[in-house]
């Protein structure tokens, strides 16, 4: 991944991924240092990263892994594990998402694989279950070169709106009151495999067998003219 900061033009900041977790950069990309080096983070993978909007202030990073979720609270110094209280301590971080009003709410939306939706509305103090666990929309999972899977709404304060993509079908979802409740967005392109597909899936394997085909029976024939040589100067040799 590759994160730039909210305030970019006066702090040069980005964040990327590497061999020792979480690397950073406060001038533009030309150098970069290794801000989870001795920690737990460094030795974990999948990682990803949200940045505060009021990072500038707040200096609040949130770090999703493959064994929990972390947070630091000036800017990478020092980390500290959250969401301890489930039955598994190391739970598998699908997504992360912060609100753009989070100078004042203080709100963070978590994806967990098996546990489903959590949301912060104290900064990482605590976090509760939103969300209806039955609904698939309780495992949003992360989607490689897609961007984010869980998404607030620039007007979010107002409007209360996130946007969430998950399941196996590639639905999209939408709440419109901070994640109590979703409903699946109808979107046409959005279909379900056809008989065509299918279809051109067949005929490309009966292409590719009789490609197959054709090349063992040469390999056959240039084996057998290449043995009934090898014979006849056996042959010859003899008598």
């Amino acid at each position: 991944f590759l994160v730039i900061s909210p305030n970019f033009k006066a702090d040069q900041t980005l964040f990327t991924s590497g061999e020792l977790g979480i690397y950073k950069s406060e001038d533009s990309g030309k150098n970069w240092e290794a801000i989870t080096r001795d920690t737990q983070i460094a030795t974990l993978g999948d990682l990803q990263i949200a940045v505060s909007p009021n990072y500038a202030n707040d200096r609040t990073l949130f770090c999703g892994t493959n064994s929990g979720l972390f947070q630091s609270t000036d800017a990478g110094k020092t980390w500290s594990k959250l969401i301890t209280s489930l039955d598994n301590p190391d739970p598998y971080i699908e997504a992360i998402a912060v609100s753009p009003d989070y100078a004042q709410d203080q709100t963070a939306m978590v994806s967990v694989r098996g546990y489903g939706l959590f949301k912060t509305s104290d900064s990482g103090e605590s976090f509760q279950s939103i969300g209806d666990t039955q609904v698939v929309m309780s495992r949003i999972w992360s989607v490689p070169s897609s961007g984010r899977a869980i998404v607030f709404s620039p007007d979010y304060a107002t409007d209360r709106t996130v946007y969430g993509f998950g399941s196996a079908k590639h639905q999209v979802y939408r709440s419109q009151d901070g994640g109590e409740t979703w409903s699946i967005i109808d979107i046409p392109y959005l279909e379900e495999p056809k008989p065509e597909l299918l279809e051109s899936i067949s005929i490309a394997a009966f292409v590719y067998a009789g490609f197959l085909k054709r090349i063992l029976i040469f390999l056959v024939i240039v084996g057998g003219l290449t043995y009934l040589c090898f014979r006849q100067k056996q042959i010859k040799h003899v008598s």
